[in-house]
């Protein structure tokens, strides 16, 4: 994962929400119905500092952030309602 999104976030210095969907979906195609993203860009069309994705896996969510090019990965419980982040972020 990391290394996938690593040559995602050097191919820009803003990534996009979908393309960092793209990515994860690209990873492991059967669990694109899990794929959450945050949001790229403000409701004021500002790009945001940071990015995250995450894939639920068996029951754990694997979450990344791409900020400034960096990817930073970990791996934490699902929510009760087996989604990875608060929110309507799919």
């Amino acid at each position: 994962m990391e290394e996938a999104l690593t040559r995602l976030a050097s191919t820009t210095p803003h990534v996009e929400r979908e393309a960092l969907r793209a990515t994860l979906i690209g990873l492991d195609p059967e669990t694109a119905d899990t794929v959450e993203v945050s949001i790229s860009t403000t409701p004021t069309g500002l790009d945001v500092e940071s990015v995250q994705g995450a894939l639920l896996i068996s029951g754990e969510c694997v979450i990344a952030e791409i900020r400034a090019g960096k990817v930073t990965t970990t791996v934490l419980p699902a929510l009760k309602n087996s989604h990875c982040f608060v929110g309507d972020q799919r």
